[in-house]
């Protein structure tokens, strides 16, 4: 899926879900992150890796989908891992006192071994 700025994959691990963003997530774009987490949340098992790494920016437009997203997955006893190297968008997840509510990896081999 593409819109704007904002590429969006997704790919089933068996286990869990891989969904990958390139570009910026904003008001415009969290839209696409919103459907491909609500998708995996609905019609998959599994925990979820969200990869982040060829993400350039995030608003709170994209923080609040996120939230939604791991509220709805953690009802569901399924976690979800947020890979986010450091840079411009972990630097948000640290402004906003987020660390600790989303767990975070640096890469998606991290990622892939919390779940």
């Amino acid at each position: 899926m593409t819109l704007k700025d904002l590429h969006v994959e997704e790919q089933d691990l068996g286990a869990g879900h891989l969904i990958v963003t390139r570009g910026d997530i904003d008001h415009a774009t969290s839209p696409l992150v919103a459907d491909a987490l609500r998708r995996v949340t609905l019609e998959g098992e599994g925990h979820v890796i969200l990869d982040m790494s060829d993400t350039r920016f995030i608003d709170s437009a994209g923080i609040s989908t996120l939230l939604n997203g791991l509220r709805r997955l953690t009802r569901q006893r399924r976690k979800l891992v947020v890979v986010c190297p450091p840079g411009g968008p972990r630097r948000v997840f640290e402004l906003l006192g987020l660390i600790g509510t989303f767990e975070l990896s640096d890469t998606r081999e991290q990622a892939l071994a919390q779940v």
